[in-house]
């Protein structure tokens, strides 16, 4: 063990990352611990400020690494204290390039672009899907969140998605058997080129704007065997599946593949794209714009989530914290983390949708995994964690002192499967928020 009174004394205001002074007592990342050391580390740190503190900002202009020692938490003001104006930011970014294309007003939620939606009364008086322009404005109605229906298809030829009238006549059924108020479906709800100049404003827009349509309507897939080899039915299915939080339904062959997991999951980890194929080839930077947008916000409301989760067991991560550091944070630990965390709890398994829900994320974070003895995995962990260095910018002052006290607590309680939730917490933030690499854990 290394012996950190025999260290070099090293100035409050020193820059070096590695190295900081608590409670009289200087530490350097990649001390190893006694249990009493622990012990007398937790009891300096808390009653103190936990400064110097070193943070790393990158100057956006030039790209250089800005480096600064702050003495004390009062003085740190480049993390989530001042996100709210960031999170005020990146919504409206958001909205500029399509995904939060839509405004609460007097409780009722009002899209940008004026999407429309085919009334029922439309499949009483047509045998077929007509051309946008061609339809009388008696039958079109306005989008109603929760209510109309998106409809997910390929076109069967390049001028008429639907020559052979078979996806109208299941849209139709499904329609009257549901009692369906609006059905949008893109050749007859968008306009079909040639576009006048309003007719051409309406179209982009509405393009742009798709991720807003699609994850706050009813979803339902027209599925052939090619459906998810498609540009655009791919972009539907996979932000319909990551956001939607309306109903989904599926209609497809027996020999229709399933939308893969891994595919969709290799895109939001890794940014890999599967081959995808488009009639227009102007389209493709349409749809990676609108995929990519739609992944950063799943990635944010999936950070948030989490921060939510942490808080309501006392943790103090500051609004926008997500927004800011979503990007920083590395996506694919925390999804790494929850995949280990759900892998032995009732229920076994989890998608990456279910990120966004907190009730699926508490039940993950509750389970005592007594049969597996989880806890005692994660409690070898302990001391590794602390030769770990947080990233200072996501983990604040407040959070920090609450999981110094979870430490506490379960160095106390010692190895006993009651200690099962206080050990993922603490597996959580470290995963969260570690700088270097963390430990691959075999649960």
């Amino acid at each position: 063990m290394p012996d950190a009174k025999n260290k070099p004394n090293q100035d409050n205001g020193s820059d070096d990352l590695d190295v900081f002074r608590i409670g009289g007592r200087e530490y350097r990342v990649g001390d190893k611990f006694s249990p009493e050391e622990i012990e007398d580390f937790f009891r300096a740190i808390l009653p103190e400020s936990g400064g110097p503190v070193s943070v790393e900002e990158v100057d956006e202009s030039t790209g250089a690494v800005v480096r600064a020692a702050v003495d004390d938490w009062a003085e740190f003001e480049q993390g989530p204290k001042i996100s709210e104006d960031y999170l005020d930011s990146f919504q409206r970014t958001l909205a500029q390039k399509g995904y939060l294309a839509y405004e609460m007003i007097h409780g009722t939620l009002k899209y940008h672009t004026s999407f429309r939606v085919l009334r029922p009364n439309y499949f009483d008086d047509f045998e077929r899907f007509v051309r946008c322009q061609d339809i009388p404005d008696r039958y079109f109605g306005p989008v109603i969140p929760g209510e109309s229906w998106f409809i997910s298809h390929r076109w069967d030829a390049d001028t008429q998605p639907d020559p052979s009238r078979r996806q109208f006549a299941i849209i139709r059924d499904f329609a009257r058997r549901n009692q369906v108020s609006g059905i949008w479906y893109d050749y007859s709800c968008m306009p079909q080129r040639p576009h006048t100049p309003a007719e051409e404003k309406l179209f982009n827009d509405s393009l742009k704007h798709m991720n807003s349509l699609v994850v706050t309507t009813n979803f339902m897939s027209l599925e052939t065997d090619d459906y998810l080899e498609r540009g655009w039915c791919f972009f539907e299915r996979a932000i319909s599946e990551l956001l939607g939080h309306a109903k989904r339904t599926r209609i497809a062959p027996s020999s229709a593949p399933r939308l893969d997991d891994k595919i969709v999951n290799q895109f939001v980890i890794a940014g890999e794209l599967p081959p995808l194929k488009v009639t227009l080839a102007s389209d493709v930077p349409v749809i990676d714009d609108l995929l990519v947008t739609g992944v950063d916000m799943f990635k944010m409301l999936a950070v948030g989530t989490t921060f939510s989760l942490l808080n309501s067991f006392g943790f103090q991560f500051g609004i926008g914290t997500a927004a800011r550091f979503s990007q920083i944070i590395n996506f694919g630990s925390l999804w790494t983390c929850w995949q280990i965390l759900a892998g032995s709890s009732e229920s076994s398994g989890i998608r990456l949708s279910d990120l966004l829900n907190t009730n699926r994320l508490l039940t993950v974070l509750t389970r005592r995994h007594e049969r597996f003895g989880t806890h005692a995995r994660f409690y070898a962990n302990l001391q590794l964690h602390m030769s770990q260095s947080l990233d200072m910018r996501i983990v604040e002052q407040e959070s920090s002192t609450r999981l110094s006290t979870l430490f506490q607590d379960v160095i106390r309680s010692g190895l006993v499967p009651e200690a099962y939730t206080k050990l993922a917490l603490i597996e959580l933030v470290y995963w969260l928020a570690v700088r270097d690499e963390p430990t691959e854990i075999h649960v």
